[in-house]
């Protein structure tokens, strides 16, 4: 049996997931120029550059290169978490400096950055959490109506195996970390649409272009956490979410400023 309470956490991380992202929706739109073409062209943005490359280029290094670079990434948490947080800074600065330069025919300002990081976090949060939870209650139900036997009865010999590592998820999680879960991706969206608001000011030279660099950087610093709580490196949730919470403060509160000084500027291109 799954617990009540880890549904009804379930029902809260995956409403709140859907929730927020059509809420700063709603927010943005009304303090600042925005297009909803480029809150699209940010959700496309996430689905080819994370979805697709970062993962095809994850599968490439590993299937084709030698076993000296697995080993080094994946024998111990430090190369792990450089290699994690390196591929991810790059994919996703890369893909909003695309994205950037495709919405310079129409320029709104430091709304266009807004636009974008709000299609990519957004589609990042429901993706990665809100449609997640909403099929873990939906199992959940299922399993505590008609027991597990009948859940799993229609599975193939292949798909049994990894329905229970989802069942054993679902029974062994804490129902609290199901919220932490949906916290966890309330920051990276508020990250990404910093980060996309970053990359946009310096694709359309209404700052230095090096700022695409200090976007990476940034992002790079707020992945290595996650990083290090997977593999054991941060070992306390408090301690990570501190340290979590700390670096997405640090960049909202960056991007702010930044947009302060250069968001009004001209585009120079």
């Amino acid at each position: 049996m799954i617990p009540v309470s880890s549904i009804v956490c379930m029902v809260i991380c995956a409403a709140v997931s859907a929730a927020v992202p059509v809420a700063a929706v709603v927010f943005f739109s009304k303090r600042a120029r925005m297009n909803l073409s480029a809150i699209f062209l940010g959700l496309i943005m996430y689905v080819i550059f994370d979805s697709f490359l970062l993962n095809a280029f994850d599968a490439i290094l590993m299937q084709q290169f030698s076993g000296d670079i697995y080993s080094f990434i994946y024998s111990t948490g430090t190369g792990y978490t450089l290699y994690y947080g390196f591929i991810h800074a790059l994919f996703y600065s890369v893909g909003f400096y695309v994205a950037a330069r495709m919405t310079m025919r129409d320029d709104t300002g430091y709304g266009g950055g807004v636009a974008l990081g709000l299609g990519c976090g957004g589609a990042n949060l429901i993706m990665s959490k809100a449609w997640p939870m909403l099929t873990n209650v939906i199992a959940a139900n299922q399993i505590n109506k008609n027991g597990v036997d009948s859940f799993i009865a229609d599975n193939t010999a292949d798909g049994i195996f990894s329905m229970k590592e989802a069942l054993a998820t679902l029974t062994d999680t804490p129902a609290v970390n199901f919220l932490i879960a949906g916290y966890d991706g309330i920051l990276l969206f508020l990250v990404l649409v910093s980060l996309g608001v970053i990359i946009h000011l310096a694709a359309t030279h209404r700052c230095s272009f090096s700022f695409i660099y200090l976007g990476m950087a940034l992002f790079l610093v707020y992945q290595i956490f996650p990083a290090m709580y997977s593999v054991g490196l941060i070992g306390s949730v408090i301690i990570y979410e501190f340290l979590n919470t700390s670096v997405a403060a640090g960049i909202v509160v960056t991007t702010y400023y930044f947009t302060k000084k250069y968001g009004e500027n001209p585009m120079r291109y």
